[in-house]
């Protein structure tokens, strides 16, 4: 199942200084986690999210101070909705990020990035139960004969899948969400 960048829910941020725009939600009232994106326009503060650990990577920009540590883009790390996060912007200029904000107690998720080439064909099996997302970055990424554009994100979830780019290379995220083993 593929989503593309127009389809996305635009909404407000807890803390009312931006917007995202929502890829997927485990669709719940009060979801376990959310896939989005979000442009960073000036120096804030992130919003509080108890209980919920966070994904995040610059997706386009010169990347983001996060309490003053550097994140360069296409650098996932991985911190606390806990704690309070002051985003900077480096030289000023505007990003635009991909984040993944997930309940740290029911919820498993990686967020990896990786460059695929041309001559590649990346065969992935998706683990039972796991939902596994691939945002495009750059270039072009191809599953059974539907393509995605930077920005687009494919959804797989309990199937194998044959992973393709039409470009001498393209970059993406990957990122695996599934409930943990209580």
């Amino acid at each position: 199942e593929m989503n593309q960048q127009a389809q996305y829910k635009q909404m407000q941020w807890k803390n009312g200084q931006g917007t995202t725009s929502e890829i997927a939600q485990d669709g719940s009232a009060s979801p376990l986690w959310r896939l989005s994106t979000a442009p960073i326009k000036t120096a804030g503060h992130f919003s509080i999210f108890p209980g919920f650990d966070r994904w995040l990577a610059v997706w386009k920009g010169p990347g983001l101070l996060l309490n003053s540590k550097k994140l360069d883009p296409f650098k996932p790390v991985l911190f606390s909705g806990d704690i309070p996060t002051q985003c900077e912007l480096v030289g000023d200029e505007e990003v635009l990020d991909i984040g993944l904000i997930f309940n740290r107690e029911k919820i498993k998720a990686i967020m990896n990035y990786a460059a695929l080439f041309k001559a590649d064909n990346n065969l992935f099996q998706s683990s039972t139960g796991a939902i596994h997302f691939l945002f495009c970055a750059e270039g072009r990424l191809e599953i059974k004969g539907q393509q995605a554009l930077p920005g687009d994100t494919f959804k797989i979830q309990d199937e194998k899948f044959s992973l393709h780019t039409p470009d001498p290379s393209s970059q993406y995220f990957h990122f695996s969400i599934s409930p943990k083993k209580l």
